[in-house]
C-alpha cells in the first residue's frame, strides 16, 4: 500500500528522473527496483538529498561500492541527515573504533549510522562491559 501511495504521487517522467539520479550514482535499474520494494519512499527523495547522503558517506571515508551496497541493503539510510551521519561516525571514532572497523560495521549493519550518540554509547558500553568484548583504543 505504501508503494502505491508513493508511485501515485509521481508522473512517469518524474519516476524516470528519480531512477536516473540513482543510475548516475552507479545503481542499476534492478538495484533501484530492489530498494523500492524494500522501502518505497526511496523514490520520493530529491536528487539533492540522495546525492548529499552519498557525498556525506564518501566524505566520512566510505568507498562508492560500499555506499551502493549499504543503500541496497538498507535504503532507509538515504534519509539520514548529514548531521546524524557525522555524529554517529564521530561517536564511534570517539569510542575507539578505527575507520576500517566503521566501514565493516556500516557494510554489515547500515542502520548504525542513524543511531543517536547516546544510543551508540550505550550499545558500545554494553558490548565492552557486559559482554567483555575487547575494544582497541
Amino acid at each position: 500500500i505504501q508503494a502505491l501511495r508513493v508511485v501515485q504521487r509521481f508522473s512517469n517522467k518524474s519516476i524516470e528522473e528519480k531512477v536516473d539520479v540513482y543510475k548516475k550514482l552507479g545503481f542499476s535499474v534492478n538495484d533501484v527496483w530492489g530498494m523500492f520494494k524494500k522501502w518505497p519512499v526511496s523514490l520520493a527523495h530529491s536528487e539533492k538529498k540522495i546525492s548529499q547522503t552519498f557525498e556525506t558517506l564518501k566524505k566520512c571515508g566510505l568507498h562508492e561500492d560500499e555506499i551502493l551496497s549499504a543503500f541496497k541493503k538498507f535504503p532507509q539510510c538515504i534519509s539520514y541527515s548529514e548531521q546524524t551521519i557525522e555524529n554517529s561516525i564521530g561517536t564511534l571514532l570517539g569510542q575507539g573504533f578505527s575507520r576500517d572497523e566503521l566501514t565493516m560495521m556500516f557494510k554489515r549493519y547500515p542502520q548504525c549510522i542513524g543511531l543517536s550518540a547516546e544510543s551508540m554509547k550505550k550499545k558500545t558500553e554494553f558490548l565492552v562491559k557486559e559482554m567483555n568484548w575487547p575494544l582497541k583504543a
